[in-house]
């Protein structure tokens, strides 16, 4: 590859005389030729992208001598226009000048380079050269009738002089290939680096508009709330805060009081239910134990089953409540632990953050000799998403649409006979 130079190469391209018609004078347009610019000068309105071609590639076999790496034709070469990542290959038949000027502001992002036809497609592949046998004149003038001089010649001289011919057009078609992949290849690569270059350039730009941005930014808001509106922000924000969390506190241990009397009165009525299980299951006990049994013992002893099977079906929903509300409980215990630890992590930062403000007070003057500058990290760690953030952390959020009346139980009337 051509050793990329910093300063462009002139090539002073006379194309005046192929184009009569009048240009602006001075007009010049640079072209990347195996990653070294060249000044093409001489243009006209109606100079296209073949004359062009041509002129680079005479240029080239000039200057370079045996080093040059453009061997193919000049029907085989390309101008690509790159623009911002993005290019294209223009046809042979493209007025160069005007596109130039049709560009305006944009010249300066827009590239010439000059590839081969195969190195400008998304997948370039090895194309296959076939071998051209030229007949020069002065053969032909010494040889009226070939065909009639090689029939007088021998059988065994005519195949050798076969095998001969076919031999050196394989070593040819060879040499060619060779020759041309790796000129595909050349030019390729420097289609890439081109487009990498461009890609760079952009993201630097990028990258000083972000900047630039970032500073209008911080300056606008230094002039409208001052130098420490960080500080101001997260100091006004904070107390506000503090308050809603010691109201959700009480409102947990308030929770966990009224939890604890329903845990009471559930174990009451479990007893309670277990005690009458058992005088229903003596007193039908003794029933049974009796002689024969009349009508109406034995309309009492139905009525008293079907009381003991709804008595049992209470119980179990009682216990299946019960069990829910010892769930709730173990939940409601494990958020009072979190919002405890969250509490006390607050009110550490807020001891530093107290710390550091008497720090700051205690020099203001060197303070004020400072420039402006983003302040980033003035106030830890602490932001306004964190204290808003910190209910949704502990889950108390939650809580409320869980402080609910447990599921109503059926309760079966009984009748004063009832035992």
């Amino acid at each position: 590859m051509c050793p990329n130079t910093n300063s462009p190469s002139l090539l002073f391209a006379d194309l005046s005389r192929a184009v009569t018609m009048g240009s602006p004078e001075g007009a010049e347009i640079s072209v990347w030729v195996c990653q070294e610019e060249k000044v093409v000068r001489g243009l006209t309105r109606r100079t296209s992208c073949a004359q062009v071609v041509r002129a680079l590639l005479k240029e080239h076999l000039a200057n370079a001598g045996d080093a040059r790496l453009l061997h193919a034709a000049p029907g085989d070469y390309c101008i690509v226009e790159k623009w911002r990542g993005f290019e294209r290959c223009l046809p042979p038949l493209t007025k160069l000048l005007r596109l130039w000027l049709s560009w305006g502001p944009e010249q300066a992002n827009v590239h010439l380079v000059l590839v081969k036809w195969a190195a400008s497609l998304p997948v370039p592949g090895l194309r296959a050269a076939e071998a051209r046998v030229v007949q020069s004149s002065q053969g032909q003038r010494e040889l009226a009738s070939p065909a009639q001089y090689i029939k007088k010649l021998p059988a065994d001289k005519q195949r050798r002089m076969v095998r001969k011919a076919f031999k050196k057009l394989a070593k040819m078609k060879r040499l060619r290939q060779g020759r041309e992949g790796v000129e595909t290849l050349v030019h390729l690569i420097v289609s890439q680096d081109h487009t990498i270059r461009q890609q760079l350039q952009r993201m630097r730009e990028l990258d000083v508009d972000i900047d630039s941005f970032e500073s209008r930014l911080h300056w606008q808001r230094t002039q409208d709330e001052g130098e420490n509106y960080v500080q101001e922000t997260y100091l006004v924000e904070r107390q506000p805060g503090g308050q809603e969390w010691e109201s959700r506190r009480q409102a947990l241990l308030q929770l966990e009081a009224e939890l604890q009397g329903r845990r009471q009165s559930i174990e009451q009525l479990s007893r309670d239910i277990e005690q009458e299980l058992g005088q229903a299951w003596g007193a039908s006990g003794q029933e049974k134990g009796q002689g024969e049994p009349r009508g109406q013992e034995q309309a009492e002893a139905a009525r008293v089953e079907s009381e003991l099977q709804r008595s049992m079906c209470s119980a179990l929903q009682l216990r299946q409540h019960f069990l829910h509300i010892q769930e709730q409980v173990r939940q409601q215990e494990m958020l009072l632990s979190q919002g405890q630890e969250e509490w006390q992590r607050l009110a550490q930062q807020l001891g530093s953050l107290s710390l550091a403000e008497g720090a700051q007070s205690a020099c203001p003057l060197a303070a004020g000799c400072q420039d402006p500058e983003p302040v980033r990290s003035g106030c830890g760690s602490l932001s306004p998403s964190d204290v808003n953030d910190t209910d949704s952390d502990t889950g108390i959020s939650s809580t409320h649409s869980q402080d609910s009346e447990p599921p109503c139980v059926q309760v079966f009337p009984t009748s004063p006979n009832y035992l």
